[in-house]
C-alpha cells in the first residue's frame, strides 16, 4: 500500500505545482455560541453586534494597539488554523474559504464528493480542499481503500481546465 500512497503523493505534487492550493485565513467563531464560522472581519462585526454598541465597529488593529474596549471585543472571539471539522469551512457571512482540517468522516465524505462531481475550473480553493481530504490517507488501515479513489480524483484534476482567475503555469 505504501506504493499507492507514494503514487498519490507524487500526483498531488504535480497538481499543486499546476494549481497551488490557496492559503485561507484562520477560522474564527464567537465564544458566546457554538455556531457558525467566520473570517476575522466578519467575526469582529458579528461580535460588535452582540454587544450593546452603536455605529460602525472600530477597525481591527494589531493586538498591542487595542483599547480596553477593543480587547473586550477580541475576548469574545476564538480562532484557530486547521480547526477540525466534518465539512470544509467557509465564512458564514462572506463565504470565503477558511483554514480547516477534516475529521476521518469528513475526509471520507469529501472523497465521495470529488469522486462523483465533475472537476472543472480547478482553483486554489479546489486544490486546498483536495489536500485536506487526502492529508491523512494511509495513516489508518481503513483508509487504504480510499487511496485508489484519491489517485483517480487527482488524475482527473490534472487534466481539468484551470479557473480563469487562477494564475497559469
Amino acid at each position: 500500500m505504501s506504493d499507492l500512497r507514494n503514487c498519490l503523493t507524487e500526483l498531488e505534487g504535480q497538481l499543486y505545482q499546476r494549481v497551488p492550493p490557496s492559503d485561507p485565513p484562520a477560522c474564527h467563531w464567537l465564544r458566546s455560541d457554538a455556531g457558525p464560522s467566520y473570517c476575522e472581519t466578519c467575526a469582529w462585526n458579528a461580535r460588535w453586534k452582540e454587544l450593546p454598541t452603536f455605529g460602525e465597529p472600530p477597525e481591527i488593529k494589531d493586538w498591542y494597539r487595542n483599547t480596553e474596549f477593543e480587547e473586550h471585543l477580541h475576548d469574545g472571539i476564538g480562532s484557530s488554523y486547521d480547526a477540525e471539522s466534518d465539512t470544509p469551512e467557509h465564512c458564514e457571512t462572506c463565504g470565503c474559504q477558511l483554514s480547516y482540517c477534516l475529521t476521518p468522516e469528513g475526509c471520507q465524505s469529501e472523497i465521495e464528493h470529488f469522486s462523483e462531481c465533475s472537476l472543472t475550473n480547478i482553483s486554489g480553493e479546489t486544490t486546498y480542499a483536495l489536500s485536506r481530504a487526502f492529508i491523512n490517507l494511509g495513516c489508518l488501515s481503513s483508509d487504504f481503500a480510499q487511496i485508489p479513489r484519491a489517485i483517480q480524483i487527482v488524475k482527473r484534476a490534472l487534466i481539468a481546465p484551470v479557473s480563469e482567475d487562477q494564475p497559469h503555469e
